[in-house]
């Protein structure tokens, strides 16, 4: 009776270990560790998962894990949740309008960047100049930036200009000091200067799976060259009457004045499966879209693979300091 009410009791045991496992894996969850991520698509074949459940579970971490957090990849992502579209907004105004929506970072801060004429640029001159951009309030669940990128905008702000006093926001300088603690930045008698190429996301409570999906694309454009060269490629043969529309629709929003901007938006809203606003395609132009937007998928795929199509990681390509996207929603 000895050993085999001991055989019976392990038994027991094991199964209640069975099921503990089980309701533990069923409950939702509180927060997103860092090696439960991985940024790839659930399935190339359904457009309506375009990501894998690990990246969904960033939907639903609240506040439970603040902050920029590395996403396990073969590439330098990180991501950051925003408390909602404010605080994500007073983050990354600065990027948001001069690098997306009005293509001046690289020209020098002037007094025209005093929007409101009350002798400061700070941030009611970015938000002034974001809804003139946007033609209304910002509405901005996701961004997508590179370090070098992101750095290059908040450095205007250590301009000198003549008769105007030129203020960083709080949340800005919040936003570099965390750079800097992670290693990703340093400031310097200078300015700040980018120290690793890292791709940072950035979205909301508002962004949803397409969300992350759009900038998750931005983040592979930017970090892959031979995706970068495929999309290039992809665009180039498209028809004339095809980019003509596609440019069009984009320019209602982004000021296109690097080829960058125009291919890395057009790879993200064509995983998304160009969708309106800003696209309104009809008849067999609408039926070329969604051909386009099915290689695009598979595109991707090549590089962040389904889950049951995983590769080992390997090292990540250095990253240039152009890339930088934001997806605005209607």
């Amino acid at each position: 009776m000895g050993p085999r009410s001991y055989r019976l009791t392990s038994a027991r045991l094991g199964l209640l270990v069975l099921a503990a496992l089980l309701i533990s894996a069923q409950r939702p969850a509180r927060g997103v560790e860092a090696d439960a991520v991985w940024l790839g698509p659930a399935s190339s074949d359904d457009p309506s998962h375009p990501i894998s459940s690990e990246l969904r579970q960033l939907l639903s971490a609240g506040d439970a894990a603040p902050g920029l957090r590395p996403l396990k990849s073969r590439y330098p992502i990180w991501a950051m949740r925003a408390r909602d579209a404010r605080e994500l907004f007073e983050c990354l105004g600065p990027a948001m309008l001069w690098v997306d929506l009005t293509g001046t970072v690289r020209t020098p801060l002037s007094p025209a960047d005093d929007l409101n004429g009350d002798g400061r640029i700070d941030q009611k001159d970015i938000e002034l100049g974001v809804r003139r951009a946007l033609k209304g309030p910002p509405s901005v669940p996701g961004a997508e930036y590179d370090v070098a990128r992101l750095i290059e905008a908040f450095n205007r702000y250590g301009q000198k200009v003549p008769g105007k006093t030129v203020e960083m926001p709080g949340p800005t300088k919040r936003l570099l000091a965390r750079l800097e603690a992670l290693g990703l930045a340093e400031k310097t008698a200078e300015g700040w200067r980018p120290l690793k190429p890292a791709s940072l996301i950035f979205y909301d409570a508002d962004c949803d799976e397409s969300c992350l999906a759009h900038e998750l694309n931005h983040a592979l454009y930017f970090s892959e060259p031979a995706f970068r060269a495929r999309v290039a490629r992809i665009w180039k043969e498209l028809p004339a009457r095809s980019q003509d529309a596609l440019r069009a629709a984009l320019s209602s929003t982004y000021a296109l004045k690097e080829e960058d901007l125009l291919l890395t938006e057009f790879a993200a809203y064509g995983i998304q499966g160009f969708p309106s606003p800003p696209f309104r395609f009809k008849g067999p132009l609408a039926d070329s879209m969604r051909e386009l937007s099915r290689r695009i998928r598979s595109a991707q795929d090549e590089f962040l693979p389904p889950r049951s199509q995983r590769r080992p990681a390997r090292s990540a390509p250095a990253r240039p300091a152009d890339g930088s996207r934001i997806m605005v929603l209607p």
